[in-house]
């Protein structure tokens, strides 16, 4: 079996999570000062093929390598190398959290910025008042999908990218939803829930969020 490519940069490691290894992705910039930025994200659905190889998930790591950040990206439990089993997001948000600490142990305390598609964007929006970005960024966020009308974001700065063709979460409800945390939307008339073909559009979303 083949196992997908990393990008150029990009290397794996492996970290202790709460039950077990968690796997890694990590692109260094060529100069890590204090001032870096860390960019965390975290991928889509588990059981619907997410993983930190997702075209999404790697776009918006791409995006985050080009304008010098520490990008980190990790697989939630029972996702490639990393141990356990699907949790239904009870566990997974402490994965999401024992990365981030890993990392502040790892690479010192520095700005974060927190991403997350899909299913990892409700994961980002349960652990951001933990985390505390200097910028939340979500995409497709699935409001539609699990309970995210109980949260609230709007204390933190929020960034919201959402296509109006998405078929798997309401467009309608994420606009809403978004509003009503006080977020900025970045909203692509032609764009799915994947981006297919619009990937170079969502690059272009996020280099402009988070310069």
């Amino acid at each position: 079996m083949l196992h997908p490519l990393l990008p150029v940069g990009f290397e794996k490691m492996m970290i202790q999570g709460i039950v077990g290894p968690l796997e890694v992705c990590v692109a260094m910039p060529t100069l890590l000062t204090d001032e870096t930025p860390l960019l965390l994200i975290a991928h889509p659905h588990p059981l619907h093929g997410g993983s930190f190889h997702n075209k999404v998930v790697q776009t918006i790591a791409k995006a985050g390598a080009e304008l010098t950040c520490l990008v980190v990206c990790f697989n939630f439990r029972g996702v490639g190398a990393s141990a356990g089993e699907f949790d239904h997001g009870h566990g997974e948000r402490y994965d999401l959290k024992a990365v981030y600490e890993f990392a502040v142990a790892q690479w010192g305390a520095r700005k974060v910025y927190l991403a997350g598609f899909s299913f990892g964007a409700w994961m980002a929006s349960l652990m951001a008042d933990f985390i505390q970005p200097a910028r939340l960024l979500l995409v497709a966020p699935p409001v539609s999908l699990y309970p995210m009308e109980r949260l609230d974001l709007t204390g933190l700065p929020v960034t919201v990218i959402q296509g109006a063709q998405d078929e798997v979460v309401s467009s309608a409800q994420v606009l809403q939803w978004a509003t009503q945390q006080s977020g900025d939307v970045l909203w692509r008339g032609s764009a799915s829930h994947y981006f297919h073909g619009q990937l170079l559009w969502l690059k272009q979303a996020v280099l402009m969020t988070l310069r």
